[in-house]
């Protein structure tokens, strides 16, 4: 019996076609299952994150902390305030704070140790991201310099929003005045802020922030629909929308090295 034609079949057309059977069901199948129980991202946001800005666009929860903390899970990236927090005993800024949106005129409150000024004043500027100055003004001292106390303070800085500007984050500098011109003297204080074209037109939150930092709020209760609402101490409650949510945490914190803690609650 002539079987070479038959080996010769099986070589040519059945080996293959077992072949072919065994990587499907040995190989290619087993992998397939794999990919559908542990499927493979299509796109791993959280890898692309390199900023806080970037964390909280992505939707990844943000701590009540000071300076705010977000986290998305494999990193923390904390918010950039500039140096307030190591310049608190020396020198305290009310308005604007750390990332607030800004146009012109700016007004610049807040606090410095009379050491800070020098005839009752000291130097402020606002710089673009290459350190370029885009205004210069200085702030007057509110009561008498002449002490170690802290100092009540005022500015007003002026300067053309032109559209290579807006949008931008810029840095507000309040610098130590130093007329002695050492550089071991020369000291400043500077937090990032975000210039528009025009502010949001929000007298009632206005209302509200000044009351925090005058030490007159007892408590705050905050809605998820951003409506926010402060209890007095003299009994009488300021109700608000806040620019955007938890800004009403941040004056708090903000406030609570003179005025305390201040009672929080949410809905």
């Amino acid at each position: 019996m002539d079987t070479e034609p038959s080996i010769k079949n099986f070589i040519v057309v059945i080996f293959p076609a077992v072949l072919v059977v065994f990587i499907i069901f040995f190989l290619v199948m087993p992998k397939v299952r794999e990919n559908r129980i542990n499927p493979e991202p299509y796109y791993n946001y959280s890898a692309q994150v390199t900023s806080f800005e970037e964390c909280i666009t992505a939707g990844n929860p943000v701590m009540e902390s000071y300076p705010r903390q977000c986290s998305t899970g494999d990193n923390i990236f904390v918010e950039d305030i500039g140096n307030e927090l190591e310049k608190s005993d020396f020198i305290r800024l009310d308005s604007p704070r750390p990332n607030e949106s800004i146009t012109s005129p700016l007004i610049i409150t807040g606090k410095a140790r009379g050491t800070w000024f020098f005839e009752a004043v000291f130097p402020i500027e606002l710089v673009d991201e290459q350190g370029v100055v885009i205004a210069q003004t200085q702030a007057n001292a509110k009561d008498e310099w002449m002490t170690e106390e802290f100092v009540p303070f005022s500015a007003v800085l002026e300067f053309e929003v032109n559209e290579s500007l807006i949008g931008k984050t810029v840095t507000l500098i309040l610098k130590k005045d130093n007329p002695s011109g050492l550089e071991e003297n020369d000291d400043e204080l500077f937090i990032p802020v975000f210039i528009v074209e025009e502010l949001f037109d929000n007298p009632d939150w206005l209302a509200i922030e000044q009351a925090i930092y005058s030490c007159d709020v007892v408590s705050i209760m905050q809605s998820h629909n951003l409506e926010v609402s402060a209890e007095l101490k003299d009994g009488a409650t300021l109700r608000a929308i806040e620019p955007s949510i938890d800004d009403i945490m941040d004056v708090a914190t903000a406030s609570e090295a003179d005025c305390g803690k201040i009672l929080m609650g949410t809905e």
